[in-house]
């Protein structure tokens, strides 16, 4: 299973989730589990395999910017608040999961960047406290998934990389995810959220590290498109 298989799944989820949020329709919010866990594991092998991590960066951050305004939109779906002027679409009471992604991005980023410069030990240190640092942050801007969104894509890629032994890199990638997870759906009544999100390990235990088809502007575009979409069609069925 190649990247470009992963990336599929994970905005498939990821756009079931949506509808499911929109037109609340729990049963897809359980399927959207699987989404983030796959997007975290991709950013991952992004940073690794980039060949510019500051473009790579920089994609991702443009991207937040640009996906804000149709997370507002999608997020008012659920206040039911009628748009009246523009002040209306703004919501800084949470922000959409690029900033997420870009924070965690930017912590794996550091790491690569001192272990080449510095070595394993140093880069450990540097990384590990990168990671916090981004993890407050996005946890300060109400970021999607907060503080333990970044530690779910960084932490997983962290001790990976810095696994000596090749052939383990994955499955340690895949027991660090499975117990960031833990942490994330620690409560009772998200157990059926933690069972679901642990589907997405599947799709990472027979990933092939190949990149298969290139089309990653599509991936970066269907974001804030079908949150757009999605909340003209919420908008269109209430007023008909």
């Amino acid at each position: 299973m190649s990247s470009f298989i992963l990336k599929i799944a994970a905005l498939s989820t990821m756009i079931i989730d949506h509808i499911g949020f929109a037109f609340i329709i729990s049963s897809f919010r359980y399927i959207g589990r699987i989404a983030f866990p796959l997007y975290a594991f991709l950013i991952g092998e992004g940073c690794r395999h980039t060949s510019n991590i500051k473009r790579y960066l920089g994609r991702l951050l443009v991207f937040a910017f640009i996906s804000e305004i149709p997370f507002d939109l999608l997020r008012s779906t659920r206040g039911g608040v009628p748009i009246k002027s523009f002040t209306d679409i703004i919501d800084m009471s949470a922000q959409n999961v690029f900033f997420t992604l870009f924070f965690g991005a930017l912590s794996i980023a550091v790491y690569l960047h001192v272990k080449k410069a510095k070595g394993e030990s140093f880069a450990l240190i540097i990384g590990l406290s990168a990671m916090i640092i981004c993890a407050y942050l996005a946890d300060f801007i109400r970021a999607d998934y907060g503080f333990m969104g970044v530690i779910i894509i960084a932490l997983p890629a962290i001790a990976a990389e810095s696994c000596p032994l090749k052939d383990w890199k994955k499955f340690i990638n895949i027991a660090v995810i499975a117990i960031c997870l833990l942490f994330i759906y620690n409560v009772d009544w998200q157990l059926g959220f933690l069972l679901a999100s642990f589907v997405s390990l599947i799709f990472i235990l027979i990933y092939n590290g190949r990149k298969g088809m290139p089309v990653k502007w599509a991936f970066y575009l269907t974001y804030p498109l079908h949150m757009a979409i999605l909340f003209l069609i919420w908008f269109y069925l209430g007023n008909i």
